[in-house]
């Protein structure tokens, strides 16, 4: 039974639990329950895990959604573990870089008027509004820290019974820090390194009364964007986490959340094709006047040109020389000393868990929220270039969970009720509204999980969304043409299922296999507004649908501390929303397009040996346009979509107070264009690059950590504009040192 009401071990336990050299596994059950739920205390850090495994630092036992019944090596999914562990060897301090370094997950830009945000594409579809936190999903394109977060859940694959709307590719869940009543504990740290790194952090446990627990983190992170200065951010952060045993069988959680971040965000880099048709991406340098030779020959235009328009269509002289950039004050001024980016998150979560009786759980979460993006950024693209927009997001959600053991099935019923309000804004004052909008969304599903033998189980569920969006669109002029006031409406149902099972070859071998639908309203995609052609709000379109199907293994090795997971899957994604006239912003009156994504996924997480651990993936895949109303199109690779990539991180325990690894992350290029549409051949260079990381206990409770990310400070792109120009550059080299003090 998936039991979440922790009782609080005594205080001899927990003092013993403290001096233990040991990992301590803490069982917890109903009164006369078998089935219980691990929580595990890891040694040196005072923090009871329940998602832990015991021994093996970088690998999860199992997800924190109620729904997922079973351990991650007896589900039948791809599921990818970002452990507490993996993040701090990692040295990564935002959502956004965590995921870059997965395989198969890529990045985007602020295509279609979308916003610049945490913007990810897993297995070649859009995720960032497939975003969770705690299992509810998490509007608003914003920015996100790491500083409260406990573990982080990839789940990949079209998974529309668990996530609902969306999850083409699959879907993230950040999982918070929780208060717990089986030890009390305070970490401070402090963070300096190079490019102006400081991060002070506190996480802080106590105990009030018999039956309370409250938990505070906080953050204050400062850091200049290594080699793209002056790039960097001003981030502060606090979550407090409070947790009530009123009896044995009913707890409340209170979880608040606030992060504020100003930031300074630079496109760093332009693409530009030289006169025989080579293109070349470099670093564009911090400058406020003069002209910058880029040193490339090309074709170069004497005034501003538009998206898609040529320097003749423009009446320019075209020469072929060696391009420049000009911040002369001939309007192409370089305005980079007055970008920002600038996040505020605000959020209160309540979680009720209750015991029915020994054989039933039931779980109610409801969260309240409200969150501000804004941005102002410079960039080139053909001419220098400017892009301002802000978002205001008021948010709030339900979602009830009734598991239920009965025999050989784990039953559970669940319903999710939401509503999210947004305010667009095409300017970054957050004074006038572009577009308002209204999304309600309720759900219902039913899971079973069924054990047929010993070696046989078979799962299935079924989900019902109502899709309720409504949109208000001030008055707009573009190209000559006015657009005036105006609202519009859409409500749409969708059922989702997946099915699948598993079968024990050996006690330490699954075998799998699943299939899995998601379902892409129209309008979902809320930063891009109206721009249909983005994923925009198009009208009363049939919703986009997607299937997965999925073989694969899984072998729980080395005493259960050593997951190994291979998976061939298939993704098909039809009445894809088009434009018959190609690419258009605002105009989308087509479902008629069709595309895939195939390939195979290896993983292995954590310990090779007593001393040895890693965490490793591998993506080898590929994509094709099936079906479009661009003929052209049929053949090509989807965009956004890098075929091959993989990360490894290994670490040694070279004595008991001192260890040491790296990691090495690798992708081919990225083919480049619009979602869903077709796309030529990977147009940016493929790259690889290599983290180093070490930490010493230097006295009992006091850790000294380091971290040198791009040890040979590589340059690479991790995303290009639709259309040529922005250019994402990686992060150069960095070092941090990092000094914890446990008491």
């Amino acid at each position: 039974m998936n039991n979440k009401v922790l009782k609080r071990r005594n205080l001899l336990a927990s003092a013993v639990a403290a001096a233990s050299a040991t990992i301590i596994s803490v069982p917890v059950s109903f009164a006369d329950e078998t089935k219980t739920l691990e929580a595990i205390l890891v040694e040196g850090t005072g923090v009871v895990n329940p998602y832990a495994e015991e021994g093996a630092p970088l690998k999860a036992k199992k997800t924190s959604d109620s729904r997922r019944t079973r351990d991650i090596a007896d589900t039948p999914a791809t599921q990818i573990v970002l452990t507490k562990e993996y993040i701090a060897d990692s040295g990564k301090t935002d959502l956004i870089d965590l995921l870059a370094a997965q395989p198969s997950i890529t990045l985007g830009t602020g295509e279609g008027g979308n916003s610049f945000g945490d913007r990810y594409i897993i297995r070649g579809y859009e995720a960032a509004n497939d975003t969770f936190n705690d299992g509810i999903r998490e509007p608003g394109l914003i920015s996100r820290d790491t500083f409260a977060v406990e573990q982080v859940e990839i789940t990949k694959g079209p998974s529309g019974t668990f996530a609902g709307r969306g999850s083409s590719g699959g879907s993230v869940n950040s999982v918070t820090k929780k208060a717990n009543q089986d030890e009390e504990f305070s970490i401070v740290e402090l963070g300096l390194g190079t490019d102006n790194y400081k991060r002070v952090g506190a996480d802080i446990n106590r105990w009030i009364g018999d039956d309370t627990a409250v938990r505070i983190n906080l953050s204050k992170h400062e850091a200049s964007v290594p080699g793209q200065e002056p790039a960097g951010d001003d981030r502060k952060g606090a979550a407090i986490a409070l947790a009530h045993q009123v009896n044995d069988d009913l707890k409340f959680d209170l979880d608040l959340y606030h992060l504020t971040a100003d930031d300074i965000m630079v496109v760093p880099g332009a693409q530009f094709t030289e006169a025989n048709g080579n293109v070349r991406y470099i670093e564009i340098p911090y400058a406020f006047s003069g002209v910058y030779n880029t040193g490339i020959q090309t074709e170069q235009c004497t005034v501003s040109v538009g998206r898609g328009q040529t320097c003749a269509g423009q009446g320019g002289t075209t020469f072929v020389g060696d391009a420049t950039i000009d911040y002369d004050g001939s309007g192409f001024n370089d305005d980079r000393a007055n970008d920002f980016r600038k996040t505020e998150v605000n959020t209160a979560t309540l979680t009720v868990d209750y015991n029915i009786n020994d054989t039933t759980y039931i779980e109610n979460k409801t969260r309240i929220g409200q969150s501000e993006h804004s941005y102002d950024v410079t960039f080139w693209k053909g001419r220098s270039d400017s892009k301002t927009r802000a978002q205001r997001n008021k948010m709030k959600a339900n979602q009830t969970n009734l598991i239920m053991e009965r025999g050989d099935h784990t039953i559970l019923a669940g319903a999710e009720f939401s509503n999210e309000y947004y305010d667009l804004f095409t300017s970054s004052d957050l004074l006038e509204a572009g577009n308002v909008i209204d999304i309600t969304t309720q759900a219902a599903y039913v899971m079973d999980t069924i054990k047929l033998s010993e070696q046989t189980e078979v799962f299935a569920g079924l989900r019902f969304d109502n899709f309720d969006y409504s949109i208000w669109s001030a008055e707009s002029t573009r190209g000559g043409v006015t657009t005036p006031e105006n609202t519009k409406h859409s409500e749409q149902s969708s059922w989702n299922y997946h099915l699948g099972g598993t079968y024990a070859i050996s006690d330490t071998q699954k075998l799998y296999a699943a299939f899995g639908t998601s379902t892409n309203f129209s309008g979902e995609i809320i930063e891009a507004g109206a721009s249909a052609g983005y994923g925009g709000f198009a009208g009363d379109i049939e919703p986009e649908q997607t299937q997965n199907i999925e073989i694969g293994s899984k072998w729980n090795l080395m005493d259960e501390r050593l997951l190994a997971t291979a998976a061939l899957f298939q993704v098909t994604k039809d009445n894809v929303a088009e434009s018959p006239a190609g690419y258009s912003q605002d105009t989308v009156s087509t479902t008629t397009g069709e595309n895939r994504v195939r390939g195979l996924e290896l993983g292995l997480s954590g310990n090779l040996t007593d001393k040895l651990s890693v965490h490793a993936g591998i993506a080898i895949t590929d994509s094709e346009i099936l079906d479009s109303a661009t003929p052209e199109n049929i053949g090509k690779q989807k965009a956004n979509f890098a075929k091959n990539s993989a990360s490894v991180m290994l670490t040694y325990a070279a004595t008991d107070a001192f260890k040491f690894g790296g990691t090495l992350t690798g992708s081919d290029g990225l083919t480049v264009g619009d979602p869903d549409t077709g796309a030529d051949e990977a147009v940016t260079p493929g790259y690889g690059f290599v983290d180093l990381h070490g930490s010493y206990e230097i006295a009992p409770n006091l850790t000294l950590s380091t971290v040198v990310g791009n040890v040979f400070d590589k340059d690479y792109v991790t995303a290009r504009y639709a259309r040529g120009g922005i250019v994402m550059m990686g992060e150069g080299r960095t070092a941090k040192v990092n000094l914890k003090y446990k008491f």
